[in-house]
């Protein structure tokens, strides 16, 4: 018996291990689940007559046969009645390519889809998408699918977006449908309500007829009626707090996807005061400018009339983009209160006026306003009329702004960027050394493309290049506008001036690290750094001068910088963290001595460790230095700098960094800089502007 009793626990202990052994490779087992995963080469959404190779992936599984088989293409469709969508079912795609093809299916997990040339019949494959699914050859259970969206490519644009509509007047819309293979044109929708995640917006319910009606007149142009009274309620109920405010839609036909949206705001209508407008002049030849119109009640239905001495007219509308209606805040007591007037935008063709060889007297334009469902009242002595006005061409820059001498061997493009140059530039020209630069097609009011001949680039040296108007009648005053263009030397040898060789040189202090010129008195200032001083040279014919010995200055001088206008020098110390000031000898400077602008403690311990002051820069009308440090840091708290004020005394201009207790000269403020290691700094003359190069 004894013995039996151990077998029966033996055999226990067996069926208790197998038990758990078993429980320990089920979850083995878990690892090792095949998956199956899809991807498209163009992405999920897949323009109509495109084709995207797509993979199958499989992962898993306790062997490595990865191999697919693709499966027949189904779709699924969605439709919203109400607020409930229809739960798509799969079904398998059509035979005859009405919703694209799946083909060069390949075991090793590839294959095409071919998108069907263009978007299926929406009533009958609303809310499509594709399903491409592939199953796992090594455990057929297995599939992985991606779904993929039709897109027509079609763009949908509604003019005008915004319309301001009297009740019981009209306002037209129109759309400008782009890649409409089919011609389908747009439906139109207005409503009050707004779309959720399961009914977008082509299938939000109407407002009409309470919130008027629109109606199609052509595939992409419509008329909105407003009602007869503004809406105080939305429908459905509670679909809007703003009943007053609808939303207009058009939704192509061949893709209900592709829509474009606007807003109409009904206003009580009412007759319309015409008092005059403002400014009462345009400059002819410009970009844009705005009239305003001093006219309550005027409505996005009104029309807006210029008409010059001579007969011509024109009328814009609120489709017409260049039109806007102007309301007043809303108050507490006025929720919607009636327009102020409008803004007629006058573009570069509205600007341009009649214009004849003979003509000497400038357009005048008489504004007049009428509406459809309103009467207009003009009020007397209102000023209703501008005059449009001759402008000289203005000049701001141009490109390039320098040439190298023998460069190009025929012509180069040139843009002179400025304005008044009139529609295509016509009312312009551009000259150099008195010769006509020719104009190309691409010129507009503010740009002149010039193609400019080689054959008239003219020794080294900096050139005038002029713009002049030409188109009568002429401004009173007609300067010409003046830019520059410079010719630079070839210096290269294929250009046949290489440098010369210099003439002669001049044995200098230890170590010089920065240099300087006066242009007005001739003399050069050398910064030596191993000998903490500067030296001073006198420019002759092809020779350099010293002016006296080297003049101390601080430690480890790295940067010099002379502002011509008083002929002083100041001159930063990268070892003793200061700026040192002293004059050019026998100069004006009203320095006398060397001066000493202490930066060491400026930084106050804001980042450690510190970075030095490495380069200077002075601006000669202001007589203030930025100071620029050595610094090899990425964060921002290390690419420091500062302004420097040399002025000297109490009452010198700018002063000193607020709350110091100093008196120039001083540090002035404190600027960040990305500057590197080794920066330097190169002013613009008279332009308060400092250059510098970054450390890439």
């Amino acid at each position: 018996m004894k013995s039996r009793s151990t077998w029966n626990c033996v055999a226990l202990g067996v069926a208790i291990a197998c038990l758990w052994l078993a429980g320990c490779g089920s979850s083995g087992n878990a690892t090792n689940t095949v998956t199956v995963s899809v991807i498209s080469s163009l992405g999920q959404n897949i323009i109509v007559g495109q084709s995207t190779t797509l993979t199958a992936t499989v992962t898993g599984g306790t062997t490595s046969n990865t191999a697919v088989n693709w499966q027949p293409c189904q779709f699924t469709t969605t439709t919203v009645s109400g607020t409930t969508a229809t739960p798509p079912t799969p079904a398998n795609c059509p035979t005859d390519g009405t919703l694209g093809t799946l083909s060069n299916e390949q075991t090793t997990g590839t294959a095409t889809y071919t998108a069907p040339g263009k978007i299926p019949d929406q009533t009958k494959f609303p809310g499509l998408l594709i399903i491409i699914t592939a199953q796992s050859q090594q455990d057929t259970k297995k599939t992985g699918s991606i779904k993929l969206a039709l897109d027509s490519g079609i763009g949908v644009i509604l003019t005008p977006v915004t319309a301001t509509v009297p009740t019981n007047e009209l306002q037209t819309f129109n759309v400008v449908l782009n890649n409409d293979l089919q011609s389908q044109g747009v439906t139109w929708l207005v409503t009050q309500s707004s779309p959720t995640p399961t009914i977008t917006v082509p299938n939000l319910a109407t407002c009409s007829p309470a919130c008027g009606t629109i109606t199609s007149n052509t595939p992409t142009t419509a008329t909105y009626t407003a009602p007869t009274t503004v809406p105080n309620a939305s429908t459905p109920s509670g679909a809007s707090t703003t009943p007053a405010s609808l939303t207009v839609v058009a939704t192509a036909k061949s893709d209900n996807t592709r829509v474009a949206t606007g807003t109409i705001t009904i206003i009580q209508g009412g007759p319309i005061t015409f008092s005059g407008i403002s400014p009462t002049i345009a400059p002819q030849g410009g970009t844009l400018w705005d009239i305003y119109l001093n006219a309550p009640n005027i409505s996005s239905a009104s029309q807006i009339t210029i008409t010059d001495q001579n007969g011509g007219f024109k009328t814009f509308t609120s489709s017409s983009g260049q039109v806007k209606v102007i309301f007043p805040i809303p108050t507490s007591t006025t929720a919607n209160p009636p327009s102020s007037g409008a803004r007629l935008r006058l573009l570069e063709s509205d600007l341009a006026g009649a214009t004849s060889p003979n003509s000497t007297t400038p357009l005048t334009y008489t504004v007049s306003v009428t509406d459809p469902g309103e009467p207009v009242t003009t009020t007397a002595g209102g000023q209703f009329t501008f005059t449009l006005m001759p402008v000289r061409p203005t000049v701001v820059a141009s490109s390039p702004n320098g040439v190298v001498q023998g460069a190009s061997t025929s012509e180069f493009p040139l843009e002179i960027d400025g304005g008044y140059f009139g529609p295509r530039g016509t009312f312009a020209s551009a000259s150099f050394q008195g010769n006509a630069i020719p104009q190309g097609a691409s010129s507009n009011s503010r740009r002149l493309a010039l193609t400019f001949p080689s054959s008239a680039i003219g020794p080294p040296g900096l050139y005038p290049l002029t713009v002049s108007r030409t188109a009568s009648p002429l401004p009173t005053i007609n300067n010409s506008a003046v830019t520059t263009i410079s010719v630079f030397p070839d210096y290269s040898a294929a250009g046949g001036n290489p440098l010369p060789p210099p003439t002669s040189s001049v044995t200098a202090g230890t170590n010089p690290s920065a240099i300087d010129i006066d242009p007005t008195l001739g003399v050069v200032v050398v910064a030596e750094t191993g000998s903490n001083a500067v030296q001073f040279y006198s420019i002759g014919t092809g020779t350099l001068t010293p002016i006296g010995g080297p003049i101390p200055v601080g430690q480890l001088p790295t940067g010099v910088s002379v502002n011509p206008t008083n002929h002083c020098v100041a001159v930063v110390n990268y070892g003793s963290q200061s700026v040192s000031i002293l004059p050019i000898p026998g100069s004006s400077c009203p320095v006398t001595s060397t001066t000493t602008v202490d930066l060491s403690g400026a930084l106050q311990g804001q980042v450690s460790p510190a970075p030095l002051p490495y380069a200077i820069g002075v601006d000669p009308d202001t007589n203030l230095a930025l100071v620029a440090y050595s610094s090899t840091s990425t964060s921002s708290a290390f690419n420091l700098g500062f302004v420097v004020n040399l002025n000297q005394g109490a009452g010198a201009p700018f002063g000193c960094l607020a709350n110091s207790g100093q008196t120039p000269p001083c540090i002035f403020s404190q600027v960040t800089l990305n500057t590197g290691a080794y920066p330097q700094i190169a002013m613009a003359p008279h332009g308060h502007m400092a250059e510098f190069p970054l450390p890439s």
